[in-house]
């Protein structure tokens, strides 16, 4: 009803995909609900008030998130946010293999200069997939939102550092340290699960990213092995993701028990991670969703019992159009239709 899709289309792949889920057994039930629902669409609208309720049914979104955002950024940004797909394409240019204007002129497709990050390229059209590319292949460009490369900027790590990425895999975060410090930075690359540190190998293996040493820990068990050893940590927390607007299946999916659950999660890595950052060193806490119990809360909570850290300066890292008071307290949520990017958050402390 909403999407453009030609009605005949519409009715007949939603049919396929249910066969294809393996539950040819519902491929009538949900025929017949289509061809229902396209016999009455004339009675059928979706609801125009801005409260939770209607917004929720008219963006697809759970109620509980859709009321988070209603109350925190009131409801005209809200239905933004929800109607926002944050970033349609953007690939991070590999500079330890070659140049932003070399990559740019050899792809075959426009695209211009990240906002905040420049070694990030966007684009607005589908190119098929670019996985499959020599160029790709080559290690010549990774698959990186803004964003995410915003994150690795603002962890800032310098040549001869040594470096954490404590929630690493699938390693396009680690490799984007390794750029930034111009591959000579020795980085140490944490997941809690063996097989994802394979993808963190393979992935800086492609891109030429060295020093690095691939590990499977878990970020949330500190270990005295590494007390102040790090000059830069960096942690990309799991989250719920709801500042990825292009996974829609996430947002489906989470209830607010899996958020205070994350929150716990997030806090105990952070607690965990902090105690690896010498002193003078710089710590960096970051998520890919817009959730104040996951980002501002857990950084407000690590901090009151962390006296040691306190907020660093973003300013560096942001254009000089950027509204630096939305950068107080060393943190931002980026918000995809204000910044044009996804909804990361990120929080950038130093140890005294």
């Amino acid at each position: 009803l909403l999407m453009g899709v030609p009605e005949s289309a519409a009715v007949d792949e939603s049919v396929k995909l249910i066969k294809a889920m393996g539950k040819g057994a519902l491929s009538g039930f949900v025929n017949g609900v289509l061809r229902a629902a396209l016999r009455h669409k004339e009675n059928i609208a979706p609801p125009e008030g801005m409260d939770a309720q209607s917004m929720s049914i008219r963006r697809s979104t759970p109620g509980w998130i859709v009321q988070s955002f209603i109350s925190r950024f009131g409801p005209k940004l809200a239905e933004e946010i929800l109607a926002c797909p944050g970033e349609r394409g953007a690939l991070r240019v590999n500079t330890l293999k070659t140049s932003v204007e070399s990559l740019a002129g050899t792809l075959g497709f426009p695209t211009t200069q990240g906002r905040f990050v420049p070694e990030v390229l966007r684009f607005d059209s589908a190119q098929g997939d670019l996985t499959s590319s020599a160029l790709f292949a080559d290690g010549r460009f990774a698959l990186q939102s803004e964003a995410s490369a915003l994150v690795c900027r603002a962890a800032n790590p310098k040549p001869g550092q040594r470096v954490l990425d404590a929630c690493a895999a699938p390693g396009g975060k680690t490799a984007a340290l390794a750029a930034i410090a111009n591959g000579n930075a020795n980085i140490a690359a944490w997941d809690v699960h063996p097989h994802r540190v394979e993808l963190i190998n393979a992935t800086c293996e492609r891109l030429g990213a060295g020093n690095i040493v691939a590990e499977a820990k878990d970020a949330s068990v500190f270990d005295p092995a590494y007390a102040e050893c790090f000059d830069v940590v960096l942690i990309d927390a799991p989250c719920s993701g709801l500042g990825v607007f292009g996974k829609p299946d996430l947002r489906l999916k989470k209830t607010e028990a899996d958020v205070a659950s994350l929150a716990k999660l997030q806090l105990s890595i952070l607690s965990a991670c902090s105690r690896y950052v010498r002193p003078g060193g710089t710590l960096v806490y970051s998520t890919c969703t817009i959730s104040k119990t996951e980002n501002e809360d857990v950084t407000e909570a690590f901090l009151a019992f962390a006296p040691q850290f306190y907020p660093g300066d973003l300013a560096p890292f942001f254009p000089a159009d950027f509204d630096k008071s939305r950068l107080d307290g060393g943190r931002v949520q980026l918000i995809p239709p204000v910044d044009g990017v996804n909804g990361f958050y990120i929080s950038r402390m130093l140890k005294r």
